[in-house]
């Protein structure tokens, strides 16, 4: 089961990193998108308010 959950979270993550209209943050001189580990994934977005729809679009659009 970890399997298939990492090849899930490995999708989403590809989705995320190429939405245009999902902005990162800025951490010292980096933008940060997305953060990957062993069995979750945090979004460092800078409004939630505006990426949540693109969010959604992209979790629905997984088909495992």
């Amino acid at each position: 089961m970890p399997f298939l959950l990492n090849i899930v979270l490995e999708v989403l993550a590809r989705g995320f990193r190429q939405a245009k209209e999902i902005k990162g943050i800025q951490i010292r001189k980096k933008y940060v998108q997305l953060s990957l580990f062993e069995d979750e994934a945090i979004l460092h977005v800078e409004n939630p308010k505006d990426a949540i729809k693109t969010l959604l679009e992209l979790i629905n659009s997984v088909k495992v």
